[in-house]
Parts: structure tokens; C-alpha cells; sequence
């Protein structure tokens, strides 16, 4: 309540001013009107769901919290007792996204979708995009491989090969090789290998120069695809 005034009239005992009850009266209610204003029963309330600006009392001073700046805000104070918060941060315009395809641009507002073709997976994990390869790519699993370069082995071997179709090879080979080695197809001389002969030691009496030099020399009877037509008696094997 506001302060009660005591009348104390124009001059001293003019009979104008309150009397001694009445202005004792107006003194009591000072007094309580003052007591009613210690700290202890003074109270502060925030309302509303936000954050209070109310931090404590101390004594007859209500003390509020400050009121900061946080990343992008700005605080100012008006000269009418208005605290202004703002936005510094430069608002959303547009996001140009380039692929190897072309170029999309997320308008304000607008949602852009991520999704994986078949073997690619997406998902999100702490405010961050992932792209992941989930297709098995062992070679196993492709049903037509091609390779897109020369293929380096490291030295390795290759086993296990059905059949190998090859325009050049450099190196050795281990099982049935069904083609031409250095132009000759080695199918047309297996069947000279096919049984083992041993003819034992051949031994002849040399009787003469021209037996000498049928003995001793050696004689080229060509190759097998390109023969040389000789006829040579050699006499009987022993």
C-alpha cells in the first residue's frame, strides 16, 4: 500500500493535524506495510515454459539473470527498455548439389532424399550421411566377370582352371593344353609319345670311312610336322 502521510496541520496546536490515536494509527501501518516488504516474504515467479530470468534475492534488490549472445544471436537494449534478440546467421538461400550426372539445387523448405541402388546402402549416424557398398564383390559371385585391365596375380599361381583361353602365354603350365604352343599343336605329336619304347644300346662294326660317318655322324630327319624324306640303313638293332 502507499505510505500513510500524518496530518500535522498549519501550526503547532491549530486543532488542524491528526490527533495522537490517528496519527499512531498511520504509524502502525507504515510499519506494517513495511514489514510486509522484507526480503524473506518477497517473491519471484517465472512464468511460461521458457527459461527464467529470475536468479535470487538479496536483501531489497531482485537480482535477474543476463541475458547472452550465442553463436549467430545478437542482444541489444532499446532506449524503451527493449532487449532485441536476432539472427546474425546469413538465412538460407539454396544448396547446390553436383554429381556426376548434373546439378541439383534443395530450395529452402524442400527435402532431399538420399537412397542406394542395388548394393549401396545409406543411413545417417551422428548428423552425418553414410554410404556403404554392401554387394558382394568377389569374383565368385559375378557370373560374367571382365576385367577392365591387365590381371597381376603377384606371383601367385592360378589352380583349379577349367579352361583357359588365352591369345599369347608366357610361363609354365601344368595339365591338358588344348591349342597351339609356339605354333605347334601339341596334339598332332602326342600320339609318338603315347607308349615308352626302349630300344636298349645300338651298337654296328664299323668296316669302313662310310660306316664311320654313318655311325658317328648325326643326321637331321627334320621336324615331325615337316619331315625330311631320308631313307638311312642303319643295319639291325641289337
Amino acid at each position: 500500500m502507499a505510505i500513510e502521510l500524518i496530518s500535522i496541520g498549519q501550526t503547532a496546536n491549530d486543532g488542524t493535524g491528526d490527533d495522537l490515536r490517528e496519527a499512531f494509527i498511520k504509524v502502525n501501518r507504515n510499519f506494517e506495510d513495511l514489514d510486509l516488504r522484507d526480503n524473506e516474504k518477497t517473491t519471484v515467479s517465472n512464468t511460461g515454459s521458457g527459461e527464467g530470468i529470475f536468479d535470487d534475492i538479496l536483501k531489497f534488490d531482485i537480482r535477474l539473470k543476463s541475458i547472452a549472445a550465442g553463436k549467430d544471436i545478437s542482444v541489444t537494449s532499446t532506449e524503451d527498455g527493449e532487449i532485441v534478440i536476432s539472427n546474425t546467421q546469413k538465412p538460407f538461400t539454396e544448396i547446390s548439389i553436383t554429381t556426376e550426372d548434373g546439378q541439383y539445387a534443395v530450395q529452402p523448405g524442400q527435402q532431399l532424399n538420399i537412397y542406394g541402388l542395388e548394393g549401396i546402402d545409406t543411413y545417417v549416424q551422428d548428423n552425418s550421411v553414410y554410404i556403404k557398398n554392401s554387394a558382394n564383390t568377389k569374383v565368385q559371385a559375378d557370373n560374367d566377370p571382365v576385367l577392365g585391365g591387365s590381371l597381376d596375380a603377384n606371383g601367385l599361381n592360378i589352380s583349379n582352371a577349367s579352361v583357359i583361353t588365352a591369345n599369347s602365354f608366357i610361363g609354365s603350365l601344368t595339365g591338358n593344353v588344348t591349342g597351339t604352343i609356339n605354333g605347334v599343336n601339341p596334339a598332332t605329336i602326342a600320339p609318338y609319345f603315347d607308349n615308352y619304347y626302349d630300344f636298349g644300346e645300338m651298337s654296328r662294326t664299323v668296316n669302313g670311312i662310310l660306316d664311320w660317318l654313318i655311325e658317328d655322324a648325326n643326321v637331321d630327319f627334320g621336324t615331325f610336322l615337316l619331315p625330311d624324306l631320308r631313307t638311312i640303313e642303319l643295319g639291325s638293332i641289337a
